[in-house]
């Protein structure tokens, strides 16, 4: 008979984030078991479409958990919280399988009264958690994060007129490039319009997964309290069907809800969630690359980029004449991109080999030697090369 597990991590968010290469483990060495999660209400979306969970169940109170561990028939109980709740759970409810994590609540506390540290907790908490398996004799399998592990039910539902919404800096709009190319993998022969603003939008004018490029012009003609129905009334005019938002700004989540278009795709942690219709939970745990491509598994996407699929966005990044870097086999730089004429943003921009990694050194590597590029630009107002369209608002490419 397989196991029916019950795990026990009420909270908090990273705490509850953390348990998910446990059940990986878990599926590993038993793959037909049942896994239910017993977590508060409010962490609750963390753990939602992980592969390894068959079942959160939002924790009301210790009466309503014995309730449900009668009802169930549990087999197993893994108490991944270790406190005073979670041991009369384990002990009132009786399970024949019981296994404790140690969170090591003594040594935490000369820590901070004292500042003494000791082994325990110079462990991490994954591989903590890992130790309560093995008394069921439950190998370690995985400690990795990937978007995968972070899921939703759904398909691209016949979408075919598309907008990405990415109103932010340099850095991010550079990483939105990838969730493009996704889109256009998942919804062939679909049109992908990105609204952005002027400052970034030569990123996206350049890029052959935008058909077209739109302005949000923040500051001027679409600001103000009357700026943003302004705006929604020109998306609506276009008929879009999917939005896809990156940008977790109440703002841009509004727009679209004004614009009504029928489905939109972000974050849970935005601060307009409650007006989108499909949410993926953000984790800074996750590349930021990684972390965009999540809001394509809605539509039924595996969001993690494969080998081939990051070596070809290298490629093709260093091909284009922009002052990106491109570096020799071997060579990794902290660099950022830049526009031209303009000296690199990176943290480490001063040092000479920032310096010269910031301009291209010769042919492009191959991609198993592809060159290794900062995680991210950091969030300042660099700009983009300014645009020498005359169209105004809106310009096709």
């Amino acid at each position: 008979m397989s196991p029916n597990i019950l795990v026990i991590r009420l909270s908090s968010l990273g705490d509850v984030v953390l348990t998910g290469p446990v059940y990986k483990s878990l599926k590993a060495h038993w793959p037909a078991c049942r896994v239910t999660v017993l977590v508060k209400p409010q962490f609750a979306a963390a753990l939602k479409g992980h592969p390894g969970v068959d079942e959160v169940v939002p924790f009301t109170g210790i009466a309503d958990a014995l309730a449900l561990v009668k009802a169930r028939g549990f087999s197993h109980l893994l108490d991944l919280h270790g406190n005073l709740r979670s041991f009369l759970i384990r002990t009132l409810a009786r399970v024949p399988n019981t296994a404790v994590y140690r969170k090591n609540a003594v040594a935490r506390r000369l820590f901070v009264a004292l500042k003494v540290s000791t082994p325990g907790l110079q462990r991490h908490t994954v591989d903590r958690y890992h130790e309560a398996l093995a008394a069921w004799g439950v190998p370690r399998v995985d400690s990795a994060f990937s978007s995968g592990d972070w899921g939703a039910s759904g398909g691209p539902g016949g979408a075919e007129n598309v907008l990405v919404m990415q109103s932010a800096f340099l850095g991010d709009s550079l990483l939105t490039l990838p969730l493009l190319r996704r889109l256009k993998e998942i919804l062939p022969g679909s049109r992908i319009t990105v609204l952005t603003i002027e400052k970034t939008a030569a990123i996206f004018r350049g890029s052959e997964w935008a058909d077209e490029v739109l302005i949000d012009d923040k500051r001027g003609a679409d600001g103000g309290l009357a700026g943003p129905w302004r705006l929604a009334g020109r998306l609506a005019a276009r008929g879009f069907d999917l939005a896809v938002i990156p940008h977790r700004s109440f703002r841009s989540a509004l727009i679209a809800r004004l614009a009504a278009i029928p489905r939109r795709i972000g974050f849970d942690s935005s601060a307009g969630s409650a007006l989108l219709t499909d949410t993926v939970p953000f984790s800074w745990l996750m590349h930021d690359l990684e972390r965009n491509l999540s809001l394509t598994l809605p539509l039924g996407s595996p969001a993690a980029p494969s080998k081939a699929s990051r070596a070809t966005w290298r490629r093709r990044r260093c091909r284009r004449n922009s002052p990106r870097c491109c570096l020799p086999a071997g060579r990794s730089s902290a660099c950022t991109p830049a526009p031209p004429g303009r000296p690199s943003a990176g943290r480490r921009s001063a040092s000479p080999s920032c310096a010269a990694a910031s301009r291209p050194t010769g042919p492009c590597p191959s991609s198993s030697a592809a060159p290794t590029t900062r995680r991210s630009a950091p969030r300042s107002r660099a700009t983009a090369a300014p645009s020498t369209s005359s169209a105004g608002r809106v310009s096709r490419t």
